[in-house]
């Protein structure tokens, strides 16, 4: 990774520019990629510029910009592929905040924000040719299994007249390549490219009626539209409205209360309602007792909601009745009528400050119920979301800072999670039940600093491995002439070099490294 920032400020303007490049080699192998080498790296160089600017009348002018492009590099899309599927990203984000700060306890605050996402995904592709068959594709949007019954050898029937008529056209149409020539490769080239771009509008008003009580309110709006002829079948615009407001309020110095909501109007699923309730006891000026209740949604995207997913196919050798475009057989609907997801949020918590014993300390324990949950794995081949799955998550949070002495310090985090009730397995996934890291760091003086800790989750989630390292860091800052440095040396050690994750029902992937050990190097210079 390389990073340079550069500033500069007027009277008025602060002017700041930073422009990065990152490279990742992934790991050393990728299952389902070439067995001696990984294909997972990525390149991608950041430009971000922003600039703050005071304007008359106590307001101030905050605009930024940035830009992305990159390649991450994909080891696998489908079983036929002749060259890799890597995804070519371009992103641009424009934001504009007008704060105006009306007196001394209001404040209102504009802002506007337009984001393109681009990704571009081709990739070349041998497939048998009884896939790109017209009339195999026909009868696949009418009755898909069908289709399947026919590829593998087998006489369709049992379905509709229409499906029984879609199957003799095929069948015919199958027949007519000869021996063998359905499992005659055809090469195509195929893509799964997207555009997306999102404009948004936001008033907030907030305002402080006293020292008891303070009221954030506002509005807002945005437009999504999403481009894609294989995902969408051409393009889907989506639309959005939303009002929130919350107040806190102090009854007792020893009390906090904070009620609030959000809600939210959608074009592809209607309105929803979020509501929060908190309340903070001060059992003392470092201790602080916390009880939050929340529910939240989550609407259905574009993508759920309305795809309409098909290959077409391009510069297709050999030709196919002279033809050098096709479909690829399989294709995907979404059925629509999804609702959105919910989660029901309870929170305990409590956190200490022990400044006499440099000791930070936040616990929190947690109930999180989330119903009408879309789970399904939506691919072509079988594309039919719903809203029956759930799952409650329960568990604990710990976070420790410990200040030893003016040069040692020390940190522990530890999260316990309990995955229960899940309706699907595709819920289980991604899931530890132990996971935390613990540190120490010790100021030798001279700008030296080291540091040595532990991270680790105990990969309890489907088809998942569990995950450990240890890493030791040594540090440097220094200054040479005008210039401020900072370098840093670090060396971890992996627990173990080899990854597993769900990939299907009954199915897992693997990704490793060669080495267990790993060196990081890094150095800041600033002017």
């Amino acid at each position: 990774n390389g990073s340079i920032r550069f500033g500069v400020n007027s009277e008025s303007t602060a002017v700041r520019l930073t422009a990065s490049a990152e490279r990742d080699g992934g790991y050393d192998y990728v299952a389902r990629s070439s067995p001696l080498q990984g294909h997972d790296s990525t390149r991608i160089n950041r430009l971000n510029v922003r600039s703050v600017t005071q304007l008359p009348g106590a307001s101030t002018l905050d605009v930024q910009a940035a830009y992305l492009e990159g390649v991450a590099e994909v080891p696998y899309v489908e079983n036929y592929q002749v060259s890799f599927p890597d995804e070519k990203v371009h992103d641009f984000f424009l934001s504009g905040i007008w704060t105006n700060h009306l007196s001394a306890n209001h404040e209102l605050k504009a802002s506007a924000t337009y984001a393109n996402f681009n990704v571009r995904q081709p990739w070349r592709t041998c497939i048998p040719t009884a896939f790109v068959i017209p009339e195999v594709f026909n009868l696949w949007r009418v009755d898909p299994a069908y289709v399947n019954q026919l590829l593998a050898g087998k006489l369709p029937s049992g379905g509709s007249r229409q499906a029984d008529a879609l199957a003799r056209q095929a069948l015919i149409a199958l027949q007519a390549l000869g021996s063998g020539g359905a499992l005659k490769p055809r090469c195509v080239q195929a893509n799964q490219n997207m555009s997306e771009s999102r404009s948004d509008l936001e008033l907030q008003d907030t305002y402080v009626f006293s020292s008891a009580l303070r009221v954030v309110a506002g509005i807002g709006a945005r437009l999504q539209k999403g481009q894609s002829e294989t995902i969408f079948g051409g393009s889907n615009t989506t639309r959005q409205f939303r009002l929130f407001a919350n107040a806190e309020y102090k009854p007792t110095q020893r009390i906090n209360l904070n009620i609030g909501g959000y809600a939210e109007h959608d074009s592809l699923t209607g309105s929803t309602f979020s509501p929060r309730a908190a309340i903070n006891f001060h059992l003392s000026d470092n201790q602080t007792l916390r009880f939050v209740a929340s529910n939240g949604t989550r609407s259905p995207d574009i993508y759920e909601q309305r795809a309409n997913w098909t290959y077409a196919l391009t510069d297709m050798t050999p030709l196919l009745n002279g033809a050098t475009t096709a479909r690829f057989f399989q294709s995907a609907v979404s059925p629509g009528g999804l609702t959105p997801e919910h989660i029901a949020s309870r929170e305990i918590g409590y956190w200490l400050n022990m400044q006499p014993l440099g000791l930070t300390l936040d616990v929190k324990l947690f109930n999180d119920q989330l119903t009408d949950l879309i789970s399904e794995k939506l691919q072509v081949a079988s594309f039919r979301p719903t809203n029956a799955n759930s799952v409650t998550l329960r568990g604990a949070e710990l976070q420790a800072q410990l200040e030893l002495s003016p040069s040692w310090s020390a940190f522990l985090n530890y999260a316990y999670l309990d995955n229960q009730e899940a309706t699907t397995a595709l819920e289980q996934t991604m899931y530890a039940r132990n996971s935390g890291s613990i540190g120490l760091s010790h100021a030798f003086g001279s700008g030296w600093r080291g540091s040595l800790a532990y991270y680790g989750q105990s990969g309890n989630g489907v088809g998942q491995s569990s995950f450990g390292q240890e890493e030791i860091t040594v540090a440097k800052t220094f200054g040479a002439h005008s210039a401020r440095c900072r370098a840093l040396l670090s060396i971890s050690r992996l627990d173990r070099k080899t990854t597993t994750y769900f990939r299907d029902f009954g199915s897992t992937l693997e990704s490793r490294y060669n080495n267990r050990l790993q060196l990081r190097g890094q150095l800041e210079v600033g002017f």
